[in-house]
């Protein structure tokens, strides 16, 4: 599954009231990438819907000035469910500050009912994607 990275710098609207980064702005970034990621693979994202987020977390504050990159790839794939993880790594340290795992499901535009997106995992291509899909797999189960 292909990879899409996108990169944020952290402004002063885009603090919290510790001067560091909102965690709703952070999330919006994160469902961004994951929509994105998972509409170069279905190529039609007017047929993918926002189901649920998981396993979000902070791991450091994110300063101000500071630019992050947001790398989503698939992880899961269900019938018609599909299951992004997103990090955000700073590009001035190379530390992790946030992930998560995003699901998206296939509708049919006319029906509304869910349709099945007619993908298929690629082999996961180190250790750490491995443990990565395990993950989502206990996180959507």
């Amino acid at each position: 599954m292909k990879e899409l990275s996108t990169s944020q710098l952290v402004l002063t609207g885009d603090l919290n009231h510790h001067g560091t980064l909102f965690v709703g702005k952070a999330l919006i970034w994160l469902s961004e990438t994951g929509f994105m990621t998972a509409s170069m693979s279905y190529k039609n994202p007017d047929e993918l819907v926002f189901l649920a987020m998981n396993g979000f977390k902070f791991f450091k504050p994110v300063p101000k000035g500071d630019i992050v990159n947001f790398t989503g790839k698939i992880v899961n794939l269900g019938n018609s469910s599909i299951t992004v993880y997103v990090n955000g790594v700073s590009s001035l340290t190379g530390e992790i500050h946030v992930e998560g795992f995003i699901t998206y499901v296939c509708i049919d535009q006319v029906t509304r009912k869910k349709k099945n997106h007619g993908l298929v995992m690629d082999d996961a291509e180190s250790t750490e994607e491995i443990r990565i899909r395990n993950r989502a797999l206990e996180l959507v189960s």
